[in-house]
């Protein structure tokens, strides 16, 4: 897909007889003449629901616009999101309602690992696509395996490893402690970055996990800065993230270089709770953040403004997650197109598994969507990004 089609997103392929296309429909679970229906788990309650407003909200606007447009190949595009409230139990009830009792063609950007973990099996046993899983984890790229997964983002270990590499090739010889959040997300931060520094992992001189349901890891932070380590890497998930830096700030803290994970980068969320990124700290990026100037005459970026003005209205266009969540959409929306008329299950899977080379809008030039039977990970490169005068600065080539 042309970049410059961001703008016509209504066009639409030429349409097979009416005849011949309800012949293909008619035996489709989601699929009628004039529908295709899609569903998603999001945490629209408890402790994770401002996620639902970033995530679930969009996309339900995305595909309004996309439908006001004349749909997919004259289909519109149904979108039914529930909430499970981030507790996987309530993720398997949803996802079973969905596909037993409103009979969807497929899923679309589950929120959260554990929620895509606990659906997984019993979307591949039934061959229901899982379609762009709103997940980092790893596991969902897995064609032996999981033939009917496929994840949008690149994974912890992938975007872990990019920042080791930076080290061992940026900062020979200076010493490294690790903070990670315990779980699948976490670790494969910790282990990519392992992977990255290679002969240089020994540097790594002290890490430390938490666990989520810790309600401070103050204890933790103090651990590592006695640690007197050169380099600090924040694996930390958002709200941990936040008490992390808060807390380097009181110890006066001073390491040499600070990263954090992109998605505990966005310091939108880290100024809701009173935290701050320390000045030139590292993370990475692979879609253009709303909050950098260098895009404010950005065509792809002004088009997605007036997006947002018009069918989110109460949605926040400083917000990065709005930007990724409307990635995730017209990458579904592009899938659906290419399927044509033919909306099988299998076909749906043939088409998301040869993306060849494919820039969509919004996301950062030279980085590409590419996927293939033996590797479902659609995004695989990153750009570093650096935080001065109080915003994150490019720097440096794509990465992968």
């Amino acid at each position: 897909m042309n970049r410059r089609e961001f703008v016509k997103l209504g066009a639409t392929a030429a349409l097979l007889s009416p005849s011949l296309a309800r012949a293909q429909t008619a035996s489709v679970p989601g699929v009628t003449d004039s529908e295709i229906t899609i569903g998603q788990t999001m945490p629209y309650s408890g402790p994770l629901s401002a996620y639902a407003a970033s995530y679930g909200m969009v996309h339900l606007a995305y595909f309004r616009m996309i439908n006001d447009r004349g749909g997919v190949n004259g289909r519109k595009i149904k979108l039914i999101s529930l909430d499970d409230a981030y507790q996987p139990p309530k993720t398997v009830e949803q996802i079973r309602k969905l596909v037993e009792s409103e009979g969807i063609a497929g899923t679309f950007f589950i929120f959260g690992t554990a929620p895509n973990r606990a659906v997984a099996k019993y979307l591949n046993d039934k061959k229901i696509p899982q379609f762009f899983a709103g997940t980092s984890g790893e596991g969902f790229a897995d064609p032996v395996r999981q033939p009917w997964t496929m994840p949008l983002v690149p994974t912890g270990r992938m975007e872990g490893a990019i920042y080791g590499r930076y080290i061992a090739a940026n900062m020979p010889g200076k010493k490294i402690a690790v903070l990670y959040q315990q779980d699948d997300v976490g670790k494969s931060y910790r282990d990519g970055l392992r992977e990255g520094l290679g002969e240089s992992a020994n540097l790594i001189v002290a890490e430390a996990g938490y666990q989520t349901s810790e309600p401070t890891i103050d204890s933790t932070v103090i651990n590592l800065h006695a640690s007197n380590a050169d380099i600090f890497f924040n694996g930390a998930t958002i709200k941990h993230a936040a008490q992390a830096a808060r807390k380097i700030s009181e110890l006066n803290w001073r390491p040499t270089q600070f990263l954090i994970t992109s998605a505990s980068s966005l310091n939108t969320f880290l100024e809701k709770v009173g935290a701050k990124l320390q000045e030139g700290t590292i993370s990475s990026q692979w879609y253009k953040n709303p909050t950098d100037p260098q895009w404010n005459d950005d065509l792809e970026m002004k088009e997605w403004r007036s997006f947002m003005k018009t069918y989110y209205p109460g949605g926040d266009v400083a917000e990065p997650l709005c930007v990724l969540s409307t990635i995730a959409a017209e990458a579904m929306r592009l899938l659906l197109e290419r399927c044509g008329n033919d909306l099988s299950a299998a076909n749906m899977l043939e088409q998301a598994t040869s993306m060849k080379d494919v820039q969509l809008p919004l996301v950062l030039p030279g980085i590409k969507m590419n996927t293939s039977k033996t590797n479902y990970y659609p995004f695989r490169q990153m750009q570093l990004i650096r935080f001065s005068n109080d915003r994150w600065q490019l720097f440096g080539s794509v990465l992968e």
